[in-house]
Order: C-alpha cells, then structure tokens, then sequence
C-alpha cells in the first residue's frame, strides 16, 4: 500500500502526483492519494482536501516518529515515510516491502452481492485492521489560485473516505458491504 499525501495548493506535489498515478496502474500496489487541508490557507482550497486526511498523516508521524508532516509525503505499507517524488526511494521502499511481507499472503474477494471474504491465514497477534477506503479513480483540476496557479493537476485514486470494517484474527473472516452507500461517497 502507497499512500501519498498531497494537496493542490503545494507546488512540490504534482511530480509525486505523477508518480503515484503511474503506481496505481501497476497489480502489485495498492496506490492511494490523500490531500490534506492545511495548506489551503494560501490561496487554493484543495476540493479534495479532508482534515480525515490530515489526521490519518498526523497519526503515521507519531507512529513513526517523525517530527514533522510535510507534502508531498508517500507512506509505504504504514512503515516507511518518504519524499513523495522521490522515485527511487520509493521503488526501493515498495522492492522492501514486498521482500519483508513476502511471507504474507492473504486471500480477499468480494463475493457478488457485496459480501468482503478474508480467507483464513496468519494474522499479526493483535490481528489486523481491516479497512475499506473509497475512492475516485483520477481527477483533472484547474487550479485557479495559490504556488499551483494556472496549472491542470491530475490525480488519481483520490481517498473520499476510510471505514473501519473489523479486525482479522487469521480466522476467516466475512464483512457484509454497501458497496451503494461507499459509491455514493465518491463522485
């Protein structure tokens, strides 16, 4: 899982917006791209920034010890926090991932009527938060003010919303959805 966070308004954003529309066209990532609020005070208010957004950032920093938050910020698999632009790095970081998680496999699927079916496997021991996010799959935004005036930005994969949906054990696990009510968060 690659989560950017991003917004309109910074002019650092849109080489790591770039990066991640390319991540979320590849099988083996999870590419998720969240705009935060707080810099919409300079002139551009980001029509997808959500403080929810803001806080889930907040948390990783204290998770991970970071002193500050910044954008465009990309955490990798909840672990690893990077430049979102950075290429490399973020390569380097998602080739560990999948070195260090290989062991993990989990199978899901969401069996028609909307039910989401976790397979039985290895769980951590305290379990595992098990998430929906809805999101929008690309976005094309003028932006008319603020570091990004006169630019069109392009998102992709842009979060409307997270959902606690349980915790998995390891034993198999079935979450009934509303895939209606988390499409209807989106646009």
């Amino acid at each position: 899982v690659v989560e950017l966070y991003t917004t309109q308004d910074c002019s650092s954003c849109p080489p790591a917006d770039a990066l991640l529309t390319e991540l979320a066209m590849r099988p083996d990532v999870v590419a998720l791209s969240l705009h935060v609020d707080y810099w919409d005070y300079i002139g551009w208010k980001d029509p997808y920034g959500s403080p929810m957004n803001t806080e889930r950032q907040q948390r990783y920093a204290t998770e991970l010890g970071l002193r500050y938050v910044f954008t465009p910020q990309i955490i990798v698999d909840g672990r690893t926090s990077l430049v979102g632009s950075d290429r490399v790095a973020v390569e380097a970081a998602i080739a560990a991932a999948r070195v260090r998680d290989k062991a993990v496999r989990i199978g899901f699927r969401v069996e028609h009527g909307g039910t989401a079916v976790i397979d039985a496997g290895v769980a951590p021991a305290a379990g595992a938060t098990v998430w929906l996010a809805t999101y929008d799959s690309s976005h094309e935004t003028e932006v008319k003010r603020g570091e990004n005036a006169g630019r069109t930005i392009r998102n992709a994969n842009v979060v409307r919303s997270f959902e606690r949906m349980g915790t998995w054990t390891g034993q198999a696990l079935e979450i009934p959805l509303n895939l209606a009510n988390a499409a209807a968060r989106g646009r």
